[in-house]
């Protein structure tokens, strides 16, 4: 038992994590925006070289109340990110995405177990950052 139990660990508490992120940027403001409900996003986008689609997750999606700013968030419960790699990843998601309108600033997050080892540019939350809130 303690085999299985351990070997599923860091999956079950990677969902634990994505739940408390949600509920961290859910009505709070972060960077002086207040944000409305975050939720999970799963859909297709069609970047230019794949005309079929690729199917995504966002792990957090929120729109603020003024309808403005749109966040976007990548949870990670693992050690080592390349903070710069998942940041640019999402960049790259966004511009494709469906909900975002032209009028509206997207603000890129991670939400680490670990802080990342080249994190000048990163605008990542910690589980000291998110626990506080609660």
């Amino acid at each position: 038992v303690m085999n299985l139990v351990e070997s599923q660990f860091n999956q079950y508490v990677g969902e634990c994590w994505e739940h408390l992120c949600r509920q961290f940027v859910s009505g709070n403001e972060i960077d002086g925006i207040a944000y409305d409900m975050a939720s999970r996003w799963w859909g297709k986008i069609f970047p230019e070289e794949n005309k079929e689609g690729i199917m995504i997750e966002l792990d957090v999606v929120a729109e603020s109340f003024d309808k403005k700013h749109i966040l976007i968030g990548e949870c990670k419960w693992t050690g080592g990110e390349d903070a710069q790699r998942l940041l640019h990843d999402l960049a790259g998601k966004a511009r494709y995405l469906p909900f975002i309108k032209d009028t509206q600033e997207v603000h890129f997050f991670l939400f680490l177990k670990h802080a990342p080892a080249h994190s000048e540019s990163a605008s990542y939350f910690l589980p000291k950052d998110i626990l506080k809130s609660f």
